[in-house]
């Protein structure tokens, strides 16, 4: 999933960043770093995103395996 995806998704969702990070016990600060590119997401990061957007991890790393 592209990162624009991603962000589209959360709004969607209407879930924010800040809920985002509540919800996974992250700072604002490193949710916004990793949805924005700036930072690679720890394996605890993906398995909060996952669980609070129900997105299956598969589809997170879709961009990825099709530039393989």
């Amino acid at each position: 999933m592209a990162i624009t995806e991603l962000k589209l998704q959360l709004q969607l969702m209407r879930i924010s960043q800040s809920e985002l990070a509540r919800r996974g016990q992250f700072s604002k600060a490193y949710v916004n770093r990793v949805i924005n590119g700036k930072q690679k997401p720890s394996e605890r990061f993906i398995e909060a995103l996952c669980k609070t957007t129900g997105i299956d991890r598969e589809n997170l790393f879709e961009d990825e395996k099709a530039k393989l």
